[in-house]
């Protein structure tokens, strides 16, 4: 770690809109190359979710993996307690087989899912509605299997809609992101 990636880290990453976009720059400034090419915004934008997470989380473990402590409020009974916790020691669960698209049958007919992107986390960040950011969340993520048809994700039911989800969450890799404590 330099004072020139400190700088970058800092300047380079404040003026952006969102979380998402701040991580677009944090990338392209950190990385040296990606897949053996060029990094470039566009490159890094169209990285899935769970790649840009654990890319993040080893840029913490090469600025510093020591042992941190957190405190946590017990479930409970209320009380706060100490956890220790070294970032490269959280766990990292693959992709699965069909990463990072495959097809779902609905009653729209074999629509593609994909996983999402950070290009998808930037436009959907501007949405400040829960509900209308998942339409269009889903309007990105799914195509028709055949080309030339339109996929209207409101077309789908509640059932559907859930099940693409769970296929979305089967076949992505996740980074640990939350602690679990007896």
């Amino acid at each position: 770690v330099t004072g020139f990636l400190e700088l970058g880290l800092t300047e380079r990453s404040l003026p952006q809109r969102c979380h998402s976009a701040r991580i677009t720059t944090l990338l392209c400034v950190t990385l040296e190359h990606l897949a053996g090419e060029a990094v470039h915004p566009e490159r890094v934008r169209e990285l899935s979710v769970a790649d840009r997470q654990y890319l993040m989380r080893q840029l913490a473990v090469h600025i510093d993996d020591q042992v941190m402590w957190l405190t946590a409020t017990c479930g409970e009974c209320g009380e706060p307690f100490d956890i220790s916790l070294r970032c490269s020691d959280l766990p990292v669960k693959p992709a699965g087989s069909e990463f990072p698209e495959t097809i779902v049958e609905t009653s729209l007919g074999r629509l593609n899912v994909r996983v999402p992107t950070g290009a998808d986390q930037e436009v959907i960040a501007a949405i400040d509605n829960d509900r209308e950011a998942m339409w269009a969340l889903l309007g990105r993520l799914l195509s028709h299997e055949d080309s030339r048809l339109a996929v209207d994700p409101r077309q789908l039911g509640d059932d559907e809609v859930t099940a693409i989800e769970t296929v979305v969450e089967d076949m992505s890799p996740e980074i640990a992101t939350h602690l679990s404590t007896n």
